[in-house]
């Protein structure tokens, strides 16, 4: 569901390319650690003035390319890095926080229960784990080969660790960063609880991954709360994002700043929607996770967007069920299957 391309919509332009910057304004700089297993081929780095330094909020992946990144990208700010700011606990925003936090001697601020989910990503994964972990996905209906694929990738290095202890924000946090004023807002559904910074009196807002322009963000099911609504409560705050102010710049994880963030928002809900009913309409028979993935996604999927995809796919039959629109029960080996309500 992409914007129309026009520069009204991304005054910016498409961003800063590899070790370059673009200046939103005097106190917020933006850079980019290119990366081909990022969305829209890489992760937004937001730098804001910080004292005679600079917070940044994110870090990109862990390999050693992003490392190499960053220090093109510290070696054009005329100050220190003073504190990590990640907006959620994902591997492509959290990836180099113990590089960074090691080199400056700087805390790492984010939410609460983002830092408990990025703890758990920074765990050492024994077999036992990765056993674990992939097995789950036989619930959503592969085979034997498809889950030894799985486990093989389950070992990527996911993080360069953690500091030992995390500063949280909260819901209504005023932080004095970038030459403003900037307020903390919580979102939902890409994941546990994301944290976007709103700046009103210079119409700017960080807004992580929950709002794209050239693609839907991924809303999918976690393995620790299958009774969960992700879609719903993204729903619920795509509802409030509606009367975000269209000359506001939202400022988000990956592609193009751009404005007009409020009717991005509603078309991401018609987009959701979309699929919701056409999903309802495919449930004729009892049918598993991976058997909906042409209906969602019209196409075949592989290694992560695979996983990727049967989480969202999950998300949007979790939904139905809650809805009252479709079913679900369990096979004899225990693998979920959907069917729609007539």
């Amino acid at each position: 569901m992409p914007l129309l391309e026009n520069a009204d919509r991304h005054p910016f332009g498409a961003g800063p390319g590899r070790g370059e910057c673009v200046a939103i304004s005097d106190h917020v700089l933006w850079f980019r650690t290119v990366s081909q297993g990022a969305p829209m081929g890489g992760v937004n780095i937001w730098a804001l003035r910080d004292g005679s330094g600079w917070a940044i909020i994110d870090t990109g992946f862990a390999d050693p390319d992003t490392a190499s990144q960053w220090q093109t990208i510290v070696a054009q700010l005329d100050g220190p890095i003073t504190r990590i700011i990640c907006t959620h606990f994902h591997p492509d925003h959290i990836g180099q926080v113990g590089t960074i936090s090691r080199q400056f001697s700087v805390p790492l601020i984010m939410t609460e229960r983002e830092w408990h989910y990025a703890q758990d990503l920074a765990a050492p994964h024994d077999a036992a784990a990765i056993a674990s972990n992939t097995e789950y996905f036989r619930l959503y209906g592969l085979d034997d080969a498809a889950l030894a694929q799985l486990a093989e990738s389950a070992t990527d290095q996911l993080t360069t660790g953690l500091p030992s202890e995390c500063t949280f924000l909260r819901a209504g946090d005023l932080l004095d960063l970038g030459g403003g004023s900037w307020r903390v807002e919580i979102g939902a559904g890409h994941s546990p609880a994301p944290a976007m910074l709103i700046n009103q009196r210079d119409g700017l807002a960080i807004v992580g991954d929950q709002l794209l322009t050239k693609i839907t963000p991924h809303i999918g099911m976690e393995q620790s709360a299958m009774d969960a609504d992700p879609l719903g409560h993204y729903l619920d705050y795509l509802e409030q994002a509606l009367d975000m102010p269209p000359d506001m710049l939202a400022l988000p994880g990956h592609g193009p700043a751009f404005l007009h963030a409020g009717q991005r928002a509603d078309e991401i809900a018609r987009h959701h929607q979309e699929r919701l009913d056409t999903l309802a309409l495919s449930l004729k028979a009892p049918t598993l996770i991976i058997d909906t993935m042409h209906t969602m996604f019209g196409r075949p999927l592989k290694g992560l967007s695979m996983i990727l995809g049967l989480t969202e796919a999950h998300a949007h039959l979790r939904r139905l069920v809650l809805e009252g629109r479709a079913d679900c029960e369990t096979d004899a080996t225990g693998r979920l299957l959907f069917t729609a309500r007539s």
